[in-house]
């Protein structure tokens, strides 16, 4: 009898366990396949270094992430500006560039409303949010 032996990081093992978390709430195959491609998608970023390498927040380095995105066959990057640090000609730039590229961009603001300043935040987050929305021509 041969006996695996696996050896799992901490982010590995969590990624691991919520996966077979959601594996029970999935019902037909689809979402079965569905789950498999997500699983394989992060464990892809866990082992691919060019994927896991931090990444500052610029208009090249997400250039860089939507070009990445597109060669990969994704449909939507998902882009957390945690203090609204991009200007509105920079988010400007980016979606044009996405535009280009087919990918859709999740614009994220991740800041406590308690926190001073969050309101500040928050009306610069909108209207950087707002360079990101797609008209549809239908």
């Amino acid at each position: 009898m041969k006996i695996l032996k696996f050896q799992f990081n901490l982010k590995e093992l969590n990624i691991l366990l919520a996966a077979l978390i959601l594996s029970s709430s999935y019902r037909t195959s689809t979402d079965k396949s569905r789950l498999i491609l997500m699983i394989t998608l992060i464990l892809n970023w866990i082992y691919n270094p060019e994927l896991s390498k931090g990444y500052a927040l610029s208009v090249e380095n997400l250039d860089e992430i939507i070009g990445f995105a597109a060669k990969e066959g994704f449909q939507f990057i998902e882009l957390r500006d945690d203090l609204a640090a991009l200007s509105i000609d920079e988010c400007k730039r980016v979606s044009d560039f996405a535009k280009k590229n087919q990918i859709e961009v999740i614009y994220e603001l991740q800041k406590n409303p308690l926190d001073s300043g969050y309101l500040r935040v928050f009306v610069k987050a909108l209207d950087n949010t707002a360079q990101f929305t797609q008209v549809s021509s239908e």
